[in-house]
């Protein structure tokens, strides 16, 4: 029987590691997971969508800007249909700036993050009988989730 549990990179994982080899396993595997680095996209599609939109702000903006350039562009020399163009393109803009720089700021890399760190996986191999004692080790030193996997005794 296989057993596969995840950790948070920490000393309670090394703690679990240590009780189960004192207790005589000895077949543990620990796979450190990497983690992928996501890059903000600025339009969501229907197939593809993070739940993140970077344009909110900027139309939001752009609608105000446009209404008071355009308002003001009747005093001005472009007139106001022009002005109101350029307060909708700017305000889009200095919205699409607000947004990514808040995603910049709260999303910092994983590495910078306190309290954060790496997963890992531990795989374990013991007996049927072995199984209760094996998950009461990895609950008590913080294991986020377990699995018991049979193999098959008829090789």
């Amino acid at each position: 029987m296989q057993i596969y549990s995840i950790f948070q990179q920490s000393i309670y994982m090394e703690l679990a590691i240590s009780q189960l080899k004192e207790s005589g396993f000895s077949s543990i595997f620990a796979i450190p997971l990497e983690e992928f680095e996501n890059h903000p996209k600025i339009l969501d599609t229907i197939d593809r969508s993070d739940g993140h939109s970077y344009i909110n702000k900027g139309m939001a903006l752009a609608v105000v800007f446009s209404t008071i350039f355009a308002s003001r562009g009747f005093e001005f020399r472009l007139g106001p249909i022009i002005w109101g163009l350029i307060g909708a393109v700017g305000g889009f803009i200095l919205g699409l700036i607000i947004d990514l720089l808040l995603y910049k700021w709260k999303n910092k890399p994983l590495t910078r993050r306190k309290g954060r760190g790496n997963q890992v996986i531990l795989v374990i191999e013991c007996n049927r009988n072995e199984r209760k004692y094996v998950t009461e080790i990895l609950a008590e030193n913080g294991a986020l989730g377990f699995a018991a996997i049979e193999q098959d005794s008829q090789e």
